[in-house]
């Protein structure tokens, strides 16, 4: 009978401990900038042909493979090619009833390329066009070292939390304990870039490579934001 009591009066303090708790939540934020030192490439390749998908899908690894080769003529890492996906599929066309018909048989390759040595942007889209590929779909400057930059921008919105939810305590009169519960944490990646067309004048003028673009990646940001709940003393 006295285990039960005693029982019964732990439960009961313990309840009452945990409707005493004074819990305040905040928001941290932080972010890291890095200079790119890589850029990410994704182009692909397709070809439509009326009877046959063999065909096309020939005409396709032909282009792809003379693309590939010219990459790395010009220092690519086999490496850092890869083809992600190939789809066929059969196109179709629609009359003004809304009636499909078949046009043919669409082979696409996707493929995507990592340059380590940014300077050789210019040469690797003028490859690229050499090479009469379908579609440059992206062009993203990164980092190698993503991973410690996401530590570095979580550390900052960690400290960044525990800075508000002090200032918060404070204008209460109150003082932060231990932490009571870490939430939800957003990472995002953030790029820019800018490609600026070279008139022929200016490429004269400058004397420099007779390339189409000149290529200014701007810094990637890392940023972070973390829910952080803090006990109150």
């Amino acid at each position: 009978m006295n285990k039960i009591a005693t029982l019964v009066i732990l439960s009961l303090l313990s309840t009452f401990s945990i409707a005493e708790q004074r819990i305040i939540a905040v928001e941290g934020s932080g972010m890291v900038e890095a200079v790119p030192d890589l850029i990410r490439i994704s182009y692909n390749v397709f070809n439509l042909h009326k009877d046959d998908p063999s065909k096309a899908k020939a005409k396709v690894d032909e282009i792809s493979s003379v693309s590939v080769q010219k990459l790395i003529n010009l220092g690519v890492s086999e490496q850092d090619i890869t083809s992600s996906s190939l789809n066929i599929e059969t196109a179709e066309d629609y009359d003004d009833n809304g009636n499909a018909s078949i046009i043919g048989h669409v082979v696409r390759r996707d493929i995507d390329i990592v340059i380590r040595d940014i300077g050789l942007y210019g040469d690797v889209i003028q490859a690229l066009v050499d090479s009469q590929v379908s579609e440059i779909d992206s062009v993203k400057p990164d980092v190698s070292n993503y991973e410690e930059l996401k530590r570095e921008a979580l550390a900052s919105a960690a400290q960044s939390a525990r800075s508000n939810a002090e200032f918060l305590a404070k204008q209460f009169g109150a003082k932060l304990d231990k932490v009571h519960q870490i939430g939800k944490q957003n990472i995002r990646r953030q790029y820019s870039l800018e490609e600026i067309v070279v008139t022929a004048q200016k490429r004269s003028a400058s004397n420099i490579k007779s390339i189409p673009y000149e290529f200014k990646p701007g810094n990637v940001k890392v940023s972070s934001e973390v829910y952080v709940e803090f006990q109150l003393k």
